[in-house]
């Protein structure tokens, strides 16, 4: 097991990724609170996933304080609907911080809808909460329902995200939407969520929208760059 307050480093390189980088799910072992993943070197080293493997990390249930630093991520997908990066229920502390992405998504051999993914709890106070998305590089590559920077959705745990900063990233390529937030906030109290100065520019359908969607929120702001509401 790993210690609390310590970090998982990944020498500068690129690996040829066969599993998961990082899940809770499935009775595997979590790391303990203040725990970090990271690059040795910024952006210095490329996880691929080949276009056979899942959701890198699939955050389920519980973390505290947990930080993913600085890594090259690309060809990650499933055909579940959630993320590159998901995070559901007791999420309290969780950052997501300098990463750049990409070819992940359903243009890709596997599906990947969207690059981060959060889901509500069951309580308020389990919500994924107090977290930051932040200055990540995102070449998008979902089609047809995809979004490329965020999918919220509260109606898994009935309780919405909220606390939390989603700025300075920067979303290029193609999908339905730069990013939807959906029911933030909902069935508790106003989501807090900060969104600013992010660089949205997505090709999209007739349908879509190519900045950010908003959809029954309570508390966002405030908020500049790429939006649609």
């Amino acid at each position: 097991s790993i210690p609390a307050d310590c970090s998982v480093i990944f020498v500068n390189g690129s690996y040829a990724a066969s599993d998961v980088i990082y899940s809770s799910c499935g009775g595997r072992p979590k790391l303990a609170n203040g725990g970090t993943i990271k690059a040795e070197t910024y952006r210095q080293v490329t996880l691929d996933g080949q276009g056979i493997v899942g959701q890198p990390f699939d955050v389920y249930d519980y973390c505290r304080d947990l930080e993913i630093y600085g890594l090259g991520l690309r060809r990650f997908g499933n055909n579940t609907g959630n993320g590159v990066f998901t995070f559901t229920k007791d999420c309290d502390g969780f950052r997501v911080v300098g990463n750049y992405i990409r070819d992940c998504g359903n243009g890709s051999p596997v599906v990947n809808d969207h690059t981060f993914y959060t889901a509500g709890g069951d309580t308020w106070s389990t919500s994924p909460r107090n977290f930051a998305l932040v200055h990540n590089d995102i070449e998008s590559n979902v089609q047809n329902n995809g979004y490329g920077l965020l999918h919220h959705y509260s109606n898994s745990g009935g309780h919405g995200i909220h606390d939390g900063e989603i700025a300075y990233n920067k979303v290029r390529g193609t999908g339905w939407a730069g990013g939807v937030l959906w029911e933030a906030g909902y069935g508790g109290g106003p989501a807090n969520i900060s969104f600013h100065h992010n660089d949205i520019q997505i090709t999209t359908n007739a349908a879509g929208h190519a900045g950010l969607y908003f959809y029954q929120n309570r508390g966002i702001g405030p908020a500049s760059g790429g939006l649609d509401s």
